[in-house]
């Protein structure tokens, strides 16, 4: 009898083993997918917590790279705007940060871009105005000598752009 005890355990732990194994691959894909999926679009409750935790991604760059990743989906109207006005401020106001970006920027061409894209007309004009004075003094360092250049034409793109609108 404890022999057939023994079989049926046995068999019976071998048909858990599988439906674990489905359970726990089910619950990993829902974790993969979801934010797959998320990147296609942007719920009105997204887009509103996106906005409210900008507040604080703001202040560096590596925060402000993580909730551009985790909100892509997000990025317009009011998100944008405090996309363009956080990318600016930091460029205009908080120059000793740049070398943080420069090595985000080179680590993640898509985050380079974004941030180009984000220096609009949309920003200050004085703000601009120091991002075209602070790309000027650029070092040789080789990255900042391909991405002083970038940014200052963006800058110089978006105050020219403000200018014909005034």
């Amino acid at each position: 009898m404890n022999e057939e005890n023994d079989v049926r355990r046995s068999i019976s732990s071998r048909m858990f083993a599988p439906r674990a194994f489905v359970l726990v691959l089910g619950v990993m894909l829902y974790f993969l997918v979801d934010p797959i999926s998320a990147r296609d679009s942007c719920s009105p409750t997204q887009s509103d917590q996106a906005v409210y935790r900008l507040k604080e991604a703001r202040k560096r760059w590596k925060t402000l790279r993580v909730h551009q990743k985790i909100f892509a989906a997000c990025d317009d109207g009011e998100l944008a705007e405090g996309y363009s006005d956080a990318v600016v401020t930091l460029l205009a106001q908080n120059w000793s940060q740049f070398g943080q970006f420069v090595a985000l920027a080179r680590d993640d061409v898509a985050f380079q871009r974004w941030t180009m894209k984000h220096i609009d007309a949309s920003a200050s004009t004085d703000d601009l105005k120091k991002i075209v004075e602070h790309t000027s003094r650029c070092t040789v360092k080789a990255d900042e000598k391909e991405l002083c250049p970038m940014i200052r034409e963006s800058a110089e793109a978006a105050l020219s752009e403000i200018e014909q609108v005034d």
